[in-house]
């Protein structure tokens, strides 16, 4: 019964997207100012362990995890991935997650986008 209940609940918030309603749109300040401050942020945290490495690519960011990650509040965590996304997000290219590895092992730690938040394995 849940099953049926979930699936109705899908068809109804597709078929309303679909009529008319657009998703909201993802806006990121772009100014030359803010994306300074991006930068300099993603240099702390790669000093810091934070985030060691990152680079940007065709199909989002990948974000290195070091060890400095662990100890930050879940909300840190995802205001700093934030900024990292949006330093990397480029319209032209459109929306992509931003992808979190362990630095030292490669293996995922998780995923950002936007619309579903930051998820850690």
């Amino acid at each position: 019964m849940n099953t049926l209940r979930t699936l109705f609940a899908v068809l109804i918030v597709s078929t309303t997207i679909g009529c008319g309603e657009q998703a909201p749109q993802f806006m990121v300040e772009q100014s030359t100012e803010k994306q300074t401050e991006r930068l300099e942020l993603i240099n702390r945290l790669a000093k810091e362990d934070v985030f060691p490495k990152v680079t940007f690519a065709d199909n989002g960011p990948l974000l290195f995890v070091g060890s400095a990650f662990d100890g930050l509040d879940a909300a840190t965590k995802v205001a700093y991935v934030k900024e990292i996304h949006a330093y990397g997000y480029n319209e032209k290219r459109g929306l992509f997650p931003a992808r979190l590895r362990d630095f030292k092992t490669g293996s995922t730690v998780g995923e950002y986008h936007p619309d579903t938040g930051l998820i850690l394995e």
